[in-house]
């Protein structure tokens, strides 16, 4: 019977230890159980610890839990917040920066000088030339005059009786550039004279400066001037009863008149009354001399362009 014995004693020994693997395995399971429940009351203290006050764990032997909550790490939420808090230290910069003028005291300027307000004042011109685009511009002029003249004059006296006819031709020309308030420029005359067997022609060219009293510019129309001439005359004489001659010289001339412009264009006319004084002489021998003086009227058109 000894192998009997044996056998029972192995069933016996394997069925302890069995049992004690079972049994320490519900211990370690109830254990864990009581932590869990320990660790659910202490998360849900500070919600009652203002009501109850905190009484002490019945068990020493419970393990103390951290409830701390971890901080959440997120690299976009932290790049969001630096960017408002540069937004905002640019933005309270800003309010800095336009709060100092405003606090800086108002400075008094000194009083000014009637010299300097004088200076300051706006000067008022007048409006130029180029303002009036309807009316044309007056840089240049032409001017001519032509008169003729024939006249017969028959007298008597007594038993006796006489005629004469006299025919006189006048034409001259003139060129000038206008710069508003004086006009320079050149002319040409001729006067022609006959009387039954004689005739004289006189030739006269010269420059003249006209001196405007009013700029000669729109819409003036009526120009007053001043004008100074001078002169290089020639003179020939030719007679069917005596010797004929030429004598030539030079002279001086002034004149006053006045351009007015009736349509406000390029149309003017003239009125101007002249004196000339030459001294003519010639290369005969004995020599001829003839001192010439004219006082004219003239009235005729301009045109300026």
């Amino acid at each position: 019977m000894p192998s009997r014995h044996f056998i029972t004693t192995c069933i016996l020994i394997f069925s302890s230890t069995t049992y004690a693997q079972l049994t320490e395995t519900a211990t370690s399971s109830s254990e864990l159980s009581t932590i869990s429940e320990n660790s659910g009351e202490t998360r849900s203290a500070p919600e009652t610890s203002q009501e109850q006050p905190h009484s002490p764990p019945t068990n020493t032997s419970t393990p103390v839990v951290d409830t701390t909550p971890l901080p959440i790490s997120d690299p976009k939420v932290e790049a969001m917040q630096k960017q408002i808090e540069d937004m905002q230290k640019q933005l309270k910069s800003l309010t800095t920066q336009k709060a100092e003028p405003l606090a800086q005291p108002m400075q008094s300027e000194p009083p000014k000088t009637p010299a300097e307000k004088k200076g300051t004042e706006p000067s008022i011109t007048p409006l130029p030339a180029d303002t009036y685009h309807d009316l044309r511009k007056r840089e240049f002029s032409l001017g001519w005059l032509y008169n003729s003249t024939i006249s017969e004059t028959d007298a008597s006296q007594g038993g006796s009786s006489a005629s004469h006819e006299l025919k006189q031709v006048e034409i001259g020309f003139e060129f000038a550039r206008n710069f508003s308030r004086y006009e320079f420029g050149a002319f040409l005359s001729n006067l022609y004279r006959e009387r039954e067997d004689e005739n004289v022609n006189t030739t006269i060219v010269g420059a003249l400066v006209r001196f405007n009293f009013v700029e000669n510019i729109a819409p003036n129309n009526f120009i007053p001037y001043f004008t100074g001439y001078l002169i290089l005359a020639g003179q020939e004489y030719n007679s069917t009863t005596s010797d004929g001659y030429e004598i030539s010289g030079n002279g001086l001339g002034a004149g006053f008149g006045f351009n007015w412009f009736p349509f406000g264009e390029i149309f003017a006319v003239h009125a101007e009354v002249r004196r000339l004084t030459g001294d003519l002489d010639n290369n005969a021998s004995p020599k001829l001399k003839v001192e010439e003086q004219q006082t004219t009227v003239h009235a005729g058109w301009r045109i300026y362009f």
